[in-house]
């Protein structure tokens, strides 16, 4: 185990917040509520506004229909997914057919064989299997 991990004090919000916009599996984003922010040690770490998730899919949709390739997508994706699996996951989830091949193959081939930018950004082990 990381000698350098310490648990979470329950009782020390202000180390709480930080810890949880930092763990892609518990951070929510704007989709806190105000009592969740005050309570978890989130307030000033986030914008004002309280959003649902599909407010939050809105944004993730437009961010995505603005980029050119699929390449760029991808990078957006993987972005995302480090920052918020939840959010993630639902945009994932309405158009796999569309969706899937932008983080899986072949644009993760692409992104290997062809952008130095992505193989810096891509998940631990996605190249070696996009190559293999």
């Amino acid at each position: 185990m990381d000698s350098s991990i310490q648990p979470l004090d329950p009782n020390n919000a202000a180390a709480i917040g930080p810890a949880i916009l930092e763990a892609p599996r518990l951070n929510k984003g704007t989709a806190f509520t105000h009592d969740e922010r005050a309570r978890l040690g989130l307030e000033g770490l986030l914008p004002p506004a309280v959003e649902t998730l599909e407010r939050q899919v809105e944004r993730v949709l437009t961010h995505l229909d603005a980029k050119t390739t699929d390449l760029e997508r991808y990078i957006y994706f993987i972005d995302l997914a480090d920052r918020n699996e939840t959010l993630f996951f639902k945009t994932l989830s309405l158009d796999p057919a569309k969706y899937i091949p932008i983080v899986y193959d072949p644009t993760i081939a692409d992104a290997c064989l062809t952008s130095p930018m992505a193989r810096s950004t891509a998940a631990p082990g996605a190249c070696i299997s996009a190559v293999r």
